[in-house]
């Protein structure tokens, strides 16, 4: 047995005139002694009539039980018959590919991804809940390793400072990143899908939208606002109103992800809230509104170009739309889809219920649990159609009752 000792390792200096001493510390292991100063551990070994020599660490970094421990494990490698060279190119590699799947560095690319679709202070948010809540703890650790209650220790530290809506958002931030990291092939199971249950139930704060009594002036109205403001945002807020998605689906939609001979509307999973291809199909109505913004910007991508046509317009045009008609704080671009959402859910064929309900969530790009959240982009299609054909005739007769659709 070596007499090398940690104090023996301290003290350890370079011969004079030699550029490395070598101190044996048994077993193949030596620790390399430079007349810099610096020390490094080696373990030499032979392999199929080869030398080799390998690196366990830097000295003290590397204390002496830790370089034998090492030194034990390749030995190990030797009798099972393996290279410990390709051993440590294979687990240096892992190691290069684990740091690659590191929560950050998806989270980051995912980002990088679908930020420049966001308006910048959606945008400045989601950063901000990424590096202020999540980076901290989950950060640096390989996707596939972040189990479900590492993900609930995120969301506790949120919701422990009152903040229950921001935990919420957080958690679905945490899911695309996840389903992100899965459609990459890195990871088999989203493991923060389900986690809502850990969070204290909060009463959701809807946007603000009117009552179904008051909703029919508000059609009226949105059908005059050409006569005070832009034709464009006009028929922006009749689609918002008609197909009930959300602003940034609508805002920055192209023409290409509509199909005009199937009547449907395919907005792409990268614009999409829940990461998931959505189908809209296209009443009439929609398409017609749809054939004027043609002509008006005959050479444009977006449906509703912004300034400079690199994107669509801003949502606070329709924010600033809805504000000059009277309904500033009491009607927000978001809350036309609780309004439809309950109009849907309400309409009944004598006692019954008129439509599914799964078929509503769905059209409403919900997220289902359980086993009812199977997706499928195609589900309930056939219902979905008669939906969107009937709100659209509901919205449409009411504009209709002032004498303009």
């Amino acid at each position: 047995m070596s007499t090398l000792t940690d104090l023996k390792c301290r003290n350890a200096s370079c011969k004079p005139g030699k550029k490395i001493t070598k101190l044996a510390a048994g077993d193949n292991l030596y620790l390399w002694v430079f007349a810099t100063g610096q020390k490094y551990w080696r373990f030499r070994f032979y392999s199929q009539g080869k030398e080799g020599l390998l690196s366990l660490g830097v000295y003290p970094a590397t204390g002496l039980a830790e370089a034998r421990r090492k030194a034990a494990a390749l030995r190990t490698d030797l009798k099972a018959g393996k290279d410990p060279s390709q051993v440590r190119q294979k687990a240096v590699r892992e190691d290069k590919q684990a740091q690659a799947d590191t929560f950050e560095a998806f989270a980051t690319e995912w980002y990088e991804a679908r930020s420049h679709l966001w308006s910048a202070k959606y945008s400045k948010g989601v950063l901000s809940a990424l590096q202020t809540h999540a980076f901290p703890i989950l950060g640096r650790m390989p996707v596939k390793d972040i189990e479900a209650p590492d993900i609930i220790a995120v969301l506790h530290r949120v919701q422990a400072t009152g903040a229950t809506t921001q935990a919420f958002r957080l958690l679905r931030i945490i899911q695309a990143v996840l389903d992100f990291a899965i459609n990459n092939g890195r990871l088999v199971q989203n493991v923060a899908v389900g986690r809502e249950g850990a969070l204290k139930a909060h009463k959701s704060g809807n946007r603000a939208h009117v009552s179904q009594k008051e909703f029919p002036e508000l059609v009226r109205k949105i059908s005059t606002y050409d006569q005070i403001g832009s034709r464009e945002v006009m028929l922006a807020l009749q689609l918002i109103t008609l197909t009930f998605v959300r602003a940034n689906e609508l805002l920055q939609a192209e023409w290409t992800e509509f199909d005009f001979e199937e009547m449907l509307w395919e907005i792409p999973a990268v614009r999409m809230k829940t990461d998931r291809v959505l189908l809209v199909p296209l009443p009439p109505q929609v398409v017609a509104i749809l054939k004027d913004l043609k002509v008006m910007n005959p050479n444009s991508r977006f449906i509703l170009p912004g300034r400079g046509r690199q994107k669509g317009i801003a949502s606070n045009s329709l924010l600033n739309a809805l504000k000059l008609l009277g309904y500033g704080g009491k009607q927000t671009v978001h809350g036309f889809r609780h309004v439809a959402s309950t109009y849907l859910n309400e309409a009944r064929e004598g006692d019954a219920q008129m439509f599914d309900s799964d078929a509503i969530e769905m059209q409403l790009a919900h997220t289902i649990g359980g086993t009812r959240g199977r997706y499928n982009k195609a589900k309930y299609l056939a219902e979905r159609r008669r939906i969107m054909t009937y709100w659209a005739d509901y919205v449409c007769g009411l504009a209709e009752q002032d004498g303009k659709v």
